[in-house]
């Protein structure tokens, strides 16, 4: 999640997960899949541009391969 705080001009979004995914074995029950992605938005502040990304990788316990 990206905030914005109002008065700023949001030119563009988008958002997607990534192709892998991290897996949390649970005991007595079916794995959890963790799903990660990231997001970025591009932004005009005093008619200068701005492109801003954000993710979240998950620990290499969990999933090494996208980290």
């Amino acid at each position: 999640m990206i905030l914005v705080r109002d008065g700023i001009h949001i030119n563009g979004e988008t958002s997607n997960n990534f192709a892998l995914n991290g897996t949390i074995p649970v005991a007595g029950a079916m794995p959890i899949t963790i799903r990660s992605g990231w997001n970025r938005v591009d932004l005009m502040i005093d008619d200068q541009p701005f492109h801003v990304v954000n993710t979240h990788l998950e620990t290499d316990e969990i999933s090494p391969t996208t980290q």
